[in-house]
């Protein structure tokens, strides 16, 4: 399948769109459970995909009734998975600088609205060594609302200096594609870990398999 539409912005997801991350955070929650003596489910790690740091530190505190110690538990997840990418590396889910430099020559701007924090992306991002090629890098902690609310992607398009249904927003979770679709732009999902619902399918114009199937798809 391929699109006949001219986009001017392409706006990523970061976390199991660009980088295969999520099963690593997976990993670090299971890790922390070990760590700190709890018992946070499968289910309730998979439920923070897509969220804010703030919103995530927020359920744990709940379920745990005891705020501070979500706080260390969210730290220790985060730094579990700084020492593995410092020891390993950061697993891309495409060939990224492909896919990004062929947007740039073909005019496309690219913007990344990610729930992760500014600090976290700008170093995905230079240790992958694409930074270069992102016009707008629009954060979870630079908006007062986290994904499934539209602000970050409302605020890319705006920094961007484009209207909303000028972009492809390219996510993987569903709280992003809802996100992306509530600032009403078009949507490519590229599924990870959680498999999109029908009412899900309807925000998207498109489900792909994989990111590398992204140029095909926008036929350049």
């Amino acid at each position: 399948m391929t699109n006949q539409r001219l986009y001017k912005a392409l706006i990523f997801d970061m976390d199991g769109t660009l980088f295969d991350t999520e099963n690593l955070c997976l990993h670090a929650w299971e890790e922390a459970n070990r760590e700190f003596l709890t018992n946070i489910s499968r289910e309730m790690q998979m439920s923070f995909i897509g969220h804010t740091r703030e919103d995530i530190i927020s359920q744990v505190g709940k379920y745990l009734s005891h705020p501070t110690k979500a706080k260390d538990i969210f730290n220790f997840h985060m730094s579990f998975q700084k020492k593995y990418i410092e020891r390993n590396g950061l697993p891309q889910k495409g060939d990224l600088k492909k896919i990004l430099s062929t947007l740039k020559d073909n005019g496309i701007k690219i913007a990344l609205a990610t729930s992760s924090t500014s600090k976290q992306a700008h170093e995905n991002l230079e240790i992958s060594k694409i930074c270069e090629y992102f016009e707008v890098i629009c954060c979870g902690d630079e908006v007062q609302f986290g994904k499934p609310h539209p602000e970050i992607y409302e605020t890319a398009a705006k920094r961007l200096d484009l209207h909303p249904c000028d972009c492809l927003a390219i996510e993987d979770s569903i709280h992003g594609v809802k996100s992306a679709f509530l600032a009403g732009m078009s949507v490519a999902m590229v599924p990870d870990l959680i498999l999109p619902a029908n009412e899900d399918k309807e925000m998207t114009c498109v489900i792909l398999d994989k990111l590398d199937d992204l140029l095909d798809y926008l036929d350049i």
